[in-house]
């Protein structure tokens, strides 16, 4: 691993911890579908990095990415 893929894994890794507290806290998909298009994040990034959003809630994301595209 080269400096630069660990930096990008650290900014992914940042990134879902701020789109998980956006959604499970403030209920904010909004919002955290904007960062996952803004960081061109894809559900399996997310997915990989996190056990505590709930199917619901990543179909309630995907929805709202959708919708933003």
């Amino acid at each position: 691993m080269d400096v630069q893929e660990i930096q990008k894994n650290s900014e992914v890794s940042e990134s879902v911890v701020e789109i998980v507290k956006l959604i499970k806290h403030e209920r904010n998909f909004e919002k955290a579908a904007e960062i996952v298009i803004a960081k061109n994040l894809t559900m399996l990034n997310i997915v990989e990095r996190t056990l505590r959003l709930q199917t619901f809630e990543l179909a309630k994301l995907c929805d709202a990415v959708i919708s933003k595209k």
